[in-house]
């Protein structure tokens, strides 16, 4: 079965658990997980408990590659180990028509777990590739937690969203005020 990554797809599989919510974990059943495979166009066999809870695993895997306070050779070496168990097809697609893309394809078995996996990785590596592994981050308002790869131009970004930074911003405000 080839797939290919989609981008974003690492950080929608780490969003699937949000501490700041009462019930963070969103991969509660084999049937969210293919409805997780579903929504990012990943096609899979049904999945059973074991991919569900071999995704869980992998997910954690994964959010330790976008801690910002991990260093960069530990991350690589982290990404390199989780590489190790995938299988990549190399495919060119036409941009325009003098253009093309060179892309990475997973070539793994149709498992839920294998696909969304490898697909993961391939997004992570993209990522790594164009910004560096430097810019997968986590955001750092509490208690949101969300990884997000930091396309700014100088690499300074620290929230994963608007909101966070202005919820961030504004109980430093309150803090100072109450200081004061």
């Amino acid at each position: 079965m080839t797939q290919s990554s989609s981008n974003g797809l690492a950080e929608a599989l780490l969003k699937t658990y949000e501490v700041a919510l009462a019930e963070p974990e969103h991969l509660n059943d084999p049937g969210d997980l293919d409805a997780f495979a579903d929504r990012h166009g990943l096609t899979t066999r049904p999945a059973d408990e074991n991919q569900l809870a071999s995704t869980k695993r992998f997910r954690d895997s994964l959010r330790r590659l976008f801690d910002a306070s991990t260093p960069d050779p530990v991350r690589l070496s982290a990404l390199n180990q989780m590489l190790d168990g995938i299988s990549v097809g190399v495919e060119l697609i036409p941009v325009s028509e003098e253009r093309f893309c060179l892309t990475l394809k997973a070539t793994s078995d149709d498992t839920a777990f294998t696909v969304i996996r490898d697909a993961c990785l391939i997004d992570v590596v993209n990522a790594a590739e164009r910004y560096g592994l430097n810019r997968l981050k986590s955001c750092l308002a509490e208690p949101c937690r969300d990884a997000f790869v930091d396309m700014s131009k100088n690499g300074s970004r620290r929230f994963c969203s608007t909101r966070c930074a202005n919820r961030w911003h504004v109980s430093q405000h309150r803090a100072r005020r109450q200081n004061n």
